[in-house]
Formats: structure tokens, sequence, C-alpha cells
């Protein structure tokens, strides 16, 4: 078996032909789609920049958050304690005021029955008095 190595025309035909659909290849396909591959890539990592960013940006607000709240309970409890403590003053002031006033009153009281007991005993005086002078005339008158 004999087998001839000829070289024709039909391998350089065959060889260019295959250049020609490389070249074009390249230009009408592989171009584009590399294209469309790294434009879509570049939107990827863009999108991911940005989803970065936004990240960053809810953490700080998070971080804000956290911070107004705490620093929003803090004043919270700043105003329920002065609150409190102007409460408890008033009361005291008020408890204060009622026991003045109560002792004002008590201390009216004891007058006014001291006044009364004065009275009460000059007239039960003048009273004795005068049953002490009938007695005394009505024994006289017997005598």
């Amino acid at each position: 078996m004999h087998v001839s190595l000829e070289f024709n025309g039909t391998i350089l035909v065959q060889a260019i032909s295959f250049l020609v659909f490389v070249f074009l290849m390249e230009r009408f396909f592989f171009r584009p789609v590399t294209a469309a591959i790294e434009k879509r890539q570049a939107y990827v990592a863009d999108c991911q920049l940005a989803a970065k960013r936004m990240s960053e940006e809810s953490q700080r607000l998070r971080d804000a958050h956290l911070a107004f709240t705490k620093e929003a309970a803090q004043k919270a409890q700043v105003v329920i304690t002065r609150a409190v403590s102007d409460a408890e003053g008033d009361r005291r002031d008020a408890l204060s005021q009622a026991s003045a006033e109560a002792r004002a009153m008590l201390d009216s009281a004891r007058r006014e029955i001291a006044e009364e007991k004065e009275r009460a005993r000059l007239s039960l005086s003048k009273d004795i008095e005068g049953l002490r002078d009938m007695i005394e005339k009505r024994v006289l008158e017997k005598k």
C-alpha cells in the first residue's frame, strides 16, 4: 500500500478558507461576544461596588439610628428623673404647707377653746357668786 502525498491546490484553498473563516469569526462573532462579556463584567463590578456602598451606608445609618436611640433614651431618663424629683419636691412642699395649715388650725382651735373656757369660767363664776349671794341671803333671812 502506497500512500502518496501529493500537494495540490485543494489544501491551499482549504487553508485560505480556514483563515478567512477564522478572520470572519474573530471579526463578527468573537469580538462582539467578548465585548458583551466585558460589558457584562463591568456592569456586575459596578453593581457589586454599588451594593457595597449601599451596605456601608446602611450600616452607617443603622449606627446613627442606634446612637440617636441611645441618646434619646438617656434624655428621656433625665427628663423622667427631673420630673420625679420635681414631683417629690412639690409633694414635700404641699405636705409642709398642709402641716403648717393644720398646725395653724389646731393653734386657732386651742385658742378658741381657751377663750371659750375662760368665758365659761367667768360666766360660771358670776353665776356662782349670784347663787352664793342668794344662798347667803336666805340663810340670813332664816336666822
